[in-house]
């Protein structure tokens, strides 16, 4: 009967080094993590802060409008009796026409920035893309739908008054 023992004294440091590469990966792979998550952090805070700004610009825009309007009933009305030009009508028109094309994209920008809020948090949801289908309206026609519909409303309300 014969046993044989075998038992390395130095293997050349390759279980040492191996024992460092592996906790060098360790910390690697749990500082990119903790960068993604600050990340992740950071976007949805920014995100958050936009909402926010979409909210009072698209407020701001629709006082805009409502300015605009009434300074191109008034220029109007300067017109008909002679003291404004027809170059300053077409002023007027141009600048209702820029704040309500700003309103718009206003708008806009508020709904892509909810969207991706909600993305950034998790909680985007096939139901919130079916509440935005139901807010679009298909049969828009910027002709006749130019105004958003509560200034329209008012605006033919003053158009009848000053008649």
């Amino acid at each position: 009967i014969g046993l044989q023992l075998n038992i390395p004294i130095y293997s050349g440091g390759l279980t040492s080094s191996q024992v460092r590469e592996a906790y060098q990966r360790l910390s690697q792979s749990e500082q990119q993590r903790e960068s993604l998550r600050r990340q992740v952090v950071e976007n949805t805070r920014n995100l958050h802060r936009a909402v926010n700004t979409d909210v009072e610009q698209v407020q701001a825009r629709k006082q805009s409008i409502i300015s605009n309007q009434s300074a191109l009933e008034a220029t109007e009305i300067g017109y008909q009796v002679g003291t404004r030009n027809i170059v300053d009508v077409l002023d007027a028109q141009r600048q209702l026409y820029t704040s309500v094309r700003d309103y718009n994209n206003s708008r806009y920008d508020y709904i892509l920035d909810n969207l991706s809020l909600k993305q950034a948090a998790g909680t985007l949801s096939p139901q919130d893309l079916q509440d935005l289908k139901r807010y679009l309206k298909p049969d828009y026609n910027p002709d006749k739908d130019f105004l958003p519909p509560d200034l329209a409303a008012a605006a033919q309300k003053n158009l009848e008054r000053s008649r």
